[in-house]
């Protein structure tokens, strides 16, 4: 009766150990996870504690009509500029394409 009792706890042993290799296992994965989030948990308490550069945008009133107009044509020019960047990329990606490999020749239907 007692090689009955011994052979359960050994056998429980042996199950704890595994249990526990198991444990250890998973925890390095958790472990490689967690490190890179803790980096930038770092860096945010460091932002909190410094203060914000907030510089407030200049009222158009108090510039001046001039340097307003300059700045808002500057603006538009850019922006008009890259409508045709967007334009000529759309054009590029159009004639590319060819039509005998589109779905429907295909027979993807």
């Amino acid at each position: 009766m007692g090689w009955v009792w011994l052979g359960l706890s050994l056998a429980s042993l042996g199950y704890f150990v595994w249990l526990f290799w198991r444990l250890i296992t998973k925890s390095k994965g958790v472990l490689r996870q967690a490190t890179p989030m803790a980096n930038a948990a770092l860096k945010l308490a460091k932002a909190i504690d410094e203060p914000a550069s907030y510089q407030p945008n200049v009222d158009a009133i108090t510039v001046g009509l001039e340097a307003t107009l300059a700045a808002r044509a500057n603006l538009l020019r850019k922006r008009a500029k890259a409508s045709e960047q967007r334009q000529r990329r759309l054009i590029a990606r159009i004639s590319d394409l060819k039509p005998e490999e589109s779905e429907f020749n295909n027979g993807r239907t």
